[in-house]
């Protein structure tokens, strides 16, 4: 992940299930936080598919082709952030977590956002 820090403001990831919840809320960041933010990567963390190609497949399926999408097959980045459905982490561009909660309706990320150095 720090490679991808390298020039950006930070990054956050989502961990989506793919559930009715979790696309409404991948939809909400889609128009409602990612624009306002170019300097930020956003990634979809899929820590139930299993595969590589399993992922991809339900990314088409609901049209998030503009997302990059990181499989987690063995949960490691899910344990590591102690992550569950719908969490957001924000991780700034020193590597220090600004944000781990779950996502609400997009006031909270879009303060921390705002509030990166």
């Amino acid at each position: 992940m720090s490679s991808e820090l390298v020039g950006a403001d930070g990054i956050v990831l989502y961990f989506t299930m793919w559930c009715p919840l979790c696309n409404l809320h991948t939809d909400d960041m889609i128009a409602d936080v990612i624009p306002n933010f170019p300097n930020v990567k956003f990634f979809l963390i899929d820590y139930v598919s299993g595969t590589i190609s399993q992922a991809y497949i339900t990314q088409n399926s609901y049209g998030y082709d503009s997302m990059t999408v990181l499989v987690d097959e063995i949960q490691h980045v899910y344990d590591l952030y102690n992550a569950a459905m719908g969490t957001a982490v924000v991780i700034d561009n020193a590597g220090i977590v600004q944000m781990n909660e779950d996502y609400k309706d997009g006031t909270k990320l879009t303060q921390t956002l705002t509030a990166l150095p």
